[in-house]
């Protein structure tokens, strides 16, 4: 689903995306929906988060969240 990144801006959650997908927060990637609605998927754990939240303001924060709570376990 994913191919080598395209690079589209120098900061931000919009920075890179591929084939269908952004990336980020860190090491992880996401596929990004209407109203805070994330699928997150870090690689390093074998792990995929799906967030569904009516957030429209501090959205990207949602998948922030996702990723850390990974990296806790």
């Amino acid at each position: 689903m994913r191919a080598d990144w395209v690079e589209v801006s120098t900061d931000g959650p919009f920075r890179r995306y591929g084939l269908a997908v952004w990336d980020g927060p860190g090491d992880a990637w996401r596929l990004d929906g209407r109203y805070g609605q994330y699928v997150v998927v870090d690689q390093s754990r074998d792990a995929v988060v799906t967030v569904t939240a009516h957030e429209e303001m501090n959205d990207h924060r949602l998948a922030e969240l996702a990723v850390s709570s990974l990296r806790a376990t």
